[in-house]
């Protein structure tokens, strides 16, 4: 187990907030950088630091938001530069992080900086699942015309939060396709009762859809698939860059895509606040 008592919150939204309470609770010295408490988190103590410098100094290990950064120059919802964050950390400290650059991941490194990317943690992707299918139905429920009971959808790929989302639906009594590649997805898709499909025969289903969600990082819903759909039908595409859709042609087409970031963050950020917290911890007492 790494020997690290007192933590800095550096950034971020809601849900890092969320993180360093619940990481408080479980008996961490934590403060957020800040010069005052947060609305809402009056309990929570801030640095009152101006500078960065002398908060860091007192941390054994800095907590960082997810993303790192949106922009590649300032930390996430912070004035602060990631070229004032690097040259304030020194040797022997630890960071941790959510979807770090790897330029900045080096520059620790160089430095004697320990650096654990959160994001990378098996439970927190499968926890994430949850509230990132829970905002998937949430948009589709304030997007669509119709009850998502009844309705026909589909899921682009079976990863972790398709599976989840997949199920969250069909709950809700929609008809649920799954398409995806590989025949073992396909499989597990129709032992949950399920319908499914190999994606290349995506476009067969396309016509009947009211609602299609994209999970896969690649172009899957290319302008031959957008084209078979109904002009009402919704399309929700919560993959990573460079996402899968043809966002060119869906427009010309008239198509209404929603593309939401962050969902766990905006969705429930006290529970996506809480499994940073626990990936964190979980890296802790690991103690690699």
């Amino acid at each position: 187990m790494m020997n690290i008592r007192k933590l800095l919150t550096v950034g971020g939204d809601e849900r890092m907030l969320y993180t360093s309470q619940s990481l408080a609770e479980k008996g961490f010295d934590v403060e957020i950088f800040a010069p005052s408490p947060p609305a809402g988190f009056e309990h929570m103590r801030p640095t009152g630091d101006k500078s960065i410098d002398s908060a860091a100094a007192r941390a054994d290990a800095v907590i960082l938001p997810l993303p790192v950064s949106r922009d590649g120059v300032h930390l996430n919802s912070s004035q602060l530069t990631l070229n004032e964050l690097s040259d304030t950390l020194e040797r022997g400290q630890t960071v941790f992080a959510g979807m770090m650059d790897g330029a900045l991941k080096s520059s620790f490194f160089k430095k004697g900086i320990r650096v654990f990317d959160y994001f990378e943690r098996e439970e927190l992707a499968v926890n994430n699942a949850v509230p990132t299918a829970q905002g998937v139905i949430k948009i589709a429920m304030e997007n669509m015309k119709i009850t998502l009971h009844g309705a026909r959808c589909a899921v682009t790929g079976y990863g972790r939060t398709a599976k989840v989302l997949a199920d969250m639906l069909a709950a809700l009594g929609a008809r649920v396709t799954v398409a995806a590649r590989k025949c073992s997805d396909l499989a597990w898709a129709r032992t949950g009762g399920l319908d499914a499909v190999n994606i290349s025969e995506l476009m067969k289903t396309a016509p009947e859809l009211d609602l299609l969600v994209n999970t896969v990082p690649s172009l899957v819903l290319d302008c031959k698939t957008l084209s078979a759909l109904r002009r009402d039908c919704l399309v929700i595409d919560i993959a990573s860059a460079p996402y899968g859709t043809d966002f060119a042609c869906a427009r010309e087409l008239g198509l209404n895509v929603i593309v939401p970031g962050s969902l766990p963050g905006k969705t429930a950020p006290k529970s996506a606040g809480e499994i940073i917290a626990d990936a964190i911890l979980n890296i802790i007492k690991e103690g690699s």
